[in-house]
């Protein structure tokens, strides 16, 4: 008789447990499905604050924001900052003199060219796809000024060093101001194969999600003329799917376009996530092939 009160008993508690499993997914799956792979999906974002390719890309983006106001209120003792450990959530606070160190500099006088030695900024961003809204979520945790130097020696003979300078504490509440509207970069799927760069990301489920809504009808394709001069052409599903450039495998690079916005008081950083366009690339006989295939547009 115990024995079947013990069978009983394992029994109830399987179920009890796929029950409970059951309600914890159907509850992320209601509230926020992400895409993406993982409930968080965290990634390393490196973005050039210039972009000499496509400079009209960037034309809105006010980069004094991002690095000369930071800087100043750093040097001012206004701005707390930390040591530069990626994906830590541990905050270790930093002191001026290891920033100067770091800048090459013996005091806060010495002239800096932040255009020229501060061409990136890395962010650590929370990424999620909300399918049922469909909306696209940056949220950034942390994020880090990088310095591009020569040694005096080496100039003419190796590649640039690149250093973190120090790690700003992003705040999600404050009071933000535009710093750039239609902000364009690229997003280059190669260089997140590998954990140091994200973890928890598999673009592609998102991309298979994308392209079934496509050739369903639910998902609108736009002409890539939009990010040019923001005209809604929509793109005939037919012509899309027999095109050479609608892929059977993922496409290495994306564009995505964004609103970013600052809160000057604590240096942190907001994006909007506007659209994101596919991009086609290739290369062939030492010559990179580039061709924007189609745009899609998030709801806010």
């Amino acid at each position: 008789m115990n024995k079947f009160k013990f069978l009983a008993i394992i029994i109830g508690m399987g179920i009890l447990f796929v029950f409970c499993k059951d309600q914890i997914l159907n509850k992320h799956t209601d509230n926020k499905p992400n895409m993406l792979l993982s409930p968080k999906a965290i990634v390393e974002s490196q973005f050039l604050l210039e972009n000499l390719r496509n400079p009209d890309w960037l034309s809105g983006l006010n980069r004094e924001k991002i690095i000369d106001s930071t800087f100043y209120r750093v040097f001012n003792g206004k701005l707390k900052i930390f040591t530069t450990e990626f994906f830590d959530t541990k905050f270790i606070a930093m002191e001026i003199p290891e920033v100067l160190e770091r800048l090459g500099r013996r005091s806060i006088q010495d002239k800096i060219d932040y255009k020229t030695e501060f061409p990136l900024i890395s962010t650590i961003e929370e990424w999620n796809f909300d399918s049922i809204q469909f909306q696209f979520e940056k949220k950034i945790t942390q994020w880090y000024p990088v310095r591009l130097f020569y040694k005096p020696e080496d100039k003419e003979h190796e590649s640039p060093k690149y250093k973190l300078l120090y790690k700003v504490k992003n705040y999600q509440e404050g009071d933000f101001k535009s710093i750039g509207q239609n902000i364009k970069y690229n997003f280059n799927q190669e260089n997140y194969d590998y954990f140091q760069m994200s973890y928890g990301l598999d673009f592609r489920i998102f991309e298979n999600y994308i392209f079934k809504g496509i050739k369903s009808g639910k998902i609108e394709a736009l002409d890539p003329v939009y990010l040019v001069d923001g005209t809604k052409i929509k793109l005939k599903k037919e012509d899309l799917l027999n095109s050479p450039y609608f892929p059977t495998d993922p496409y290495r690079t994306v564009i995505f376009n964004e609103n970013w916005y600052i809160d000057s008081k604590t240096a942190s950083l907001k994006k909007e996530v506007l659209g994101l366009a596919f991009v086609n690339e290739t290369w062939e006989n030492d010559k990179n092939n580039f061709k924007i295939v189609f745009y899609i547009e998030f709801k806010k």
